[in-house]
């Protein structure tokens, strides 16, 4: 599979890790008294977006892959006592292991990143049994939007603060020029569009309503889409327990979700059968992974997800509309 824009043009890595520190150095200065004003644990001292060594690459296992930002909510304020201004700084660029599992020091949703990451590298051609988790996070990058902890429990940080972290994203996205941005929860599937909008150089285009866009910025186009946060699944627990009891998904989702196959008795026995299917749907688990919490998706989740990860994909490779699960 050849993608047809991006992914002719290659980053080099050093040019882009002193393009970034740029960023993040003008922005840390800058923002000293809002953070101090806002009572952000270490000031305006902001970890370094996570970029593997085999970002921009453009390819895994002799395959065309896109260039890939995960973006979650927020920096949370687990595990930052007592580090000093450089342990924050680097706090997101080591992956730790506990024995044999991958621990989510500095970015939450590793694991859940990973996953998600390795069905779009399956859209192009790459068999997922045949890529390890290391694979994995040395062709991505991910980063928190929200880039302050806050001594509060809450993931949802105050609307207010968004805005705040507008400049820095778009900076970024520039410096990282991604293909795909898959947003761990709806925020960030705004917030980046509003931190770019008022630049003539964006625009997007229609996808799939309300889960996924073409965006269109100074280096090219991207597929944007967002797909459920792991950290709070009241929502969708709801909705896979009276897709259980009623049969029938919520409006909002069929966009994603409209399965035309008849192999497939209902979308709820579509659902089981992603959730289940080792094999054509591999998944890593907490055995992989430290911690359920950090992977754990419900059927309905991963049916939303797959996808996702299959129309953004799609549209990277240039092949026309969003693919359905029934049609894989």
């Amino acid at each position: 599979m050849e993608g047809n824009h991006g992914n002719k043009v290659r980053i080099d890595p050093k040019l882009l890790a002193g393009e970034l520190e740029r960023i993040y150095s003008a922005e840390e200065a800058e923002l000293a008294k809002v953070a101090k004003g806002r009572g952000a644990i270490h000031g305006s001292v902001m970890p370094r977006t996570y970029v593997g060594p085999a970002y921009g690459r453009a390819e895994l296992a002799g395959r065309a892959v896109p260039r890939v930002l995960v973006m979650s909510i927020n920096q949370s304020r687990q595990g930052q006592e007592g580090l000093t201004k450089e342990q924050v700084r680097q706090s997101m660029r080591e992956i730790r292991r506990d024995g044999d599992r991958f621990l989510p020091d500095g970015f939450g949703p590793r694991g859940l990143a990973a996953n998600l990451c390795r069905w779009i590298f399956m859209q192009c051609g790459v068999d997922g049994n045949d890529i390890r988790p290391q694979d994995i996070h040395d062709s991505i990058a991910y980063d928190n939007f929200v880039k302050w902890p806050f001594n509060v429990g809450s993931s949802r940080p105050d609307k207010d603060v968004w805005p705040v972290f507008y400049p820095i994203n778009k900076a970024i996205l520039e410096a990282l020029q991604p293909e795909i941005i898959l947003c761990l929860g709806r925020p960030m599937y705004d917030h980046i569009w509003r931190a770019v909008e008022k630049d003539r150089r964006y625009r997007w285009e229609k996808n799939v309503s309300g889960w996924c866009f073409s965006l269109f910025g100074p280096w090219g186009r991207c597929e944007l889409g967002w797909c459920y946060h792991y950290s709070n699944p009241i929502w969708p627990k709801r909705i896979w327990r009276e897709l259980c009891e009623q049969g029938t998904p919520p409006e909002k989702a069929m966009p994603l979700l409209r399965a035309h196959s008849s192999r497939i008795a209902s979308p709820v026995d579509l659902m089981r059968t992603i959730d289940k299917d080792k094999q054509n749907y591999p998944w890593w688990d907490d055995e992989t992974y430290a911690g359920k919490a950090y992977t754990e998706y419900n059927p309905y989740q991963k049916a939303v997800a797959w996808n996702l990860c299959k129309s953004m994909t799609a549209r990277w490779s240039g092949r026309s509309g969003p693919a359905s699960v029934a049609s894989c």
